[in-house]
Parts: C-alpha cells; structure tokens; sequence
C-alpha cells in the first residue's frame, strides 16, 4: 500500500476521533474505550489521476483493450470495473473510495455532471400531505398508498440457525458468518432501494410536502418492533426531513382525530377505527384523511409564517383553521430558559 493510501487512512481515523470528542462535548455522553481494528474496509482515493485514474470515453479507450478499467496507485495491472456505463461520457472525475463489502470489492466514484445537462421543464405537481403507518407504511392525499417493508428471508434464518450450532471459530463458523453478512448487505440494499424510490416518486416536481414527526424510534420500541424493523421508515423519514420542500408538523398534532371541514377533535377514535366518521356527516378512511388533514395543517401554517404570503385573518379563517389555531395555542409550551407566565385571575 502506497503511503498516501496510510495517510489517508490515519486522516480519516483522526476526523472519527475528532467527532468522537465533539458529540461527547455536546451531549456529555461518555464514548467508551477504543478498541484495536485488525482491519480496514475503507480507503480513500483523493487525488484523481494520481491515487487513480480511469480509462473510459475520454482516455479514447471506449473499444479498447482496456476499456471500463481503473489504475490505482501501488497496483500494476489495471482493474476491471463493471457498471461504469452509468457514467455520462461529460462527467468530470472527482475523488474515489475503495470499499470492501461481504459482496465483493467495490468503487464509489464522485463525478460532476455539467447543469446543461440536466433535465429541465418537470412537470409541477400539487402539494401533498404523508401519514406514516404500520399496516400501511405511507398514504398520501392523493390516495396512493406505498409498502415499503421488506422482510427477512428464510435463508438468512436458516443459516442462523446453522452458526448457532457450529463450533465457534473454527472455519466453517466463518464461512457461515460471511454468508449472514451478505445477506444482511442485499436485504439492506433492497430497503435503501424501496426508499430511494418511493422518495424519488413523492419529491419530484413539488414544492410542498407536508408530514408529521413521527416517533418511529418509539414505534420501534413499542408493540410494533417487528414490522418497523423490516421497513425503511427511518430512512425515508430521515431523506424527507432533510427536503427543504418537506415541512414538518408538530409530532402532537391530532391528525387522525381531527375532522378537516369542521375542525371538531373526535376524542372516541381508537386504533381499531379504520373509518373516521365525524359528527358534520363526513366520512372517509382513516389514513387517507389524516393525509389530508396534514395537508390543510401545513398549508395554513405556510400562509401564517412565510413572508409575502400573509392575509388578513378574515381571509383565512376557516372552521379548520380556527380549530387549529385554538389547538396550536393550547399545546404551546414555553422556550428554554424562560419561566411560563402565571394565568391571570380575577376575584369577584
């Protein structure tokens, strides 16, 4: 290994360290004791045609000898690399990472693609409302509905079972070992790919997308382990919350018991209640219309809150409005650091 391949290693373990005793300072959480690593899955390729170099399109070797193949630093022969036509031919190359996985070995490369090239014109789509689920893992406001959960296979739990009977250390219990982990890495492979997706399909071409903050950490830890495991909630939730289009309702906001034309908080619903029915006659399913009560939530406070959007109350007020105002002031709680102010009170 050349030495600016340890270089960058003993870098990158100085940054870990580094945010180590940051988070610690932060949340004054102790870490625990570091332990030895007798190996590395990680190396960094930060110098394009000095760490690696790569022969495609522009090298004038797209049907050559050695075409889709990577030079890298202390290796003689170049590497054969499959998947490099995803690679526009324009891209420019900028650092790499060498990544060892149960699968095989594998190539991260960062390239930038001119914004020319881009596709432009997408076709905008109205605002939409999410309500996160366990049954069903997303309803929109539009009634799509997506199930993002994928299970565990009965291999991996077959080959579970055959550790536990072998003799640990001995070589056919790392054998077996290698297999888990390759069928952990597809599994979590094929929930990335289910979230990439169902995000990609919820994102693209709108400019406002409003959810909930969910407590999936508590789901997770509550009656639903299981089916929040085999899902990519957190995934999903984590690439939404970071969307500047995405905006976030309170977690305590009643969406599912809240009626969006009267605003009237049904206090009776129970988990068990599919259908929402509310007093006024309105009727809907129970997902679907929490999507669309999130959806009325967000839009009235965007209409509060952005600058160049605001209207006179008179204009905005609605049943549903008022209610959510009546409620938004309700669970309002103070600001850290400042003491609530003691109700005022009248003798007569």
């Amino acid at each position: 290994m050349p030495a600016k391949f340890i270089q960058a290693v003993y870098s990158s373990l100085k940054q870990d360290m580094a945010a180590l005793a940051a988070k610690r300072e932060k949340t004054g959480k102790k870490n625990g004791k570091l332990k030895f690593r007798s190996g590395y899955n990680a190396i960094e390729l930060n110098q394009y045609g000095n760490t690696h170099r790569i022969l495609f399109g522009n090298d004038g070797n797209r049907n050559g000898k050695y075409r889709n193949t990577v030079h890298i630093a202390g290796i003689k022969r170049p590497i054969r690399v499959f998947g490099m036509e995803q690679i526009p031919g324009d891209a420019e190359y900028a650092n790499a990472k060498l990544m060892k996985r149960p699968s095989g070995i594998y190539l991260l490369l960062t390239c930038y693609v001119p914004r020319d090239a881009k596709r432009d014109g997408k076709e905008e789509k109205p605002p939409i409302g999410l309500d996160f689920g366990i049954k069903t893992t997303i309803t929109t406001s539009e009634g799509d509905k997506y199930d993002i959960s994928v299970r565990e296979p009965e291999r991996l739990k077959g080959l579970q079972k055959k550790l536990a009977r072998q003799k640990k250390g001995s070589r056919g219990w790392y054998d077996t070992k290698h297999l888990i982990r390759r069928e952990y890495e597809k599994l979590c492979n094929k929930r990335r790919a289910k979230a990439n997706q169902v995000y990609h399909d919820i994102v693209t071409g709108r400019k406002l997308i409003v959810m909930q903050d969910e407590n999936i950490k508590g789901w997770h830890k509550g009656l639903f382990g299981r089916q929040v495991q085999n899902s990519a909630l957190g995934t999903l939730n984590a690439k939404l919350s970071a969307n500047p289009n995405v905006l976030v309702v309170d977690r305590f906001f009643p969406s599912t018991r809240m009626c969006l034309r009267c605003g009237v908080i049904n206090e009776g619903i129970t988990l068990s209640d599919r259908i929402f029915t509310c007093r006024c006659g309105y009727t809907e399913e129970r997902d679907m219309k929490a999507a669309k009560t999130l959806l009325l939530a967000g839009k009235h406070k965007r209409s509060c809150t952005l600058a160049g959007r605001k209207c006179p109350p008179e204009e905005r007020k609605s049943d549903f409005d008022t209610s959510y105002e009546i409620w938004e002031h309700s669970a309002r709680r103070p600001e850290k650091g400042k003491s609530p102010e003691a109700p005022s009170s009248s003798i007569s």
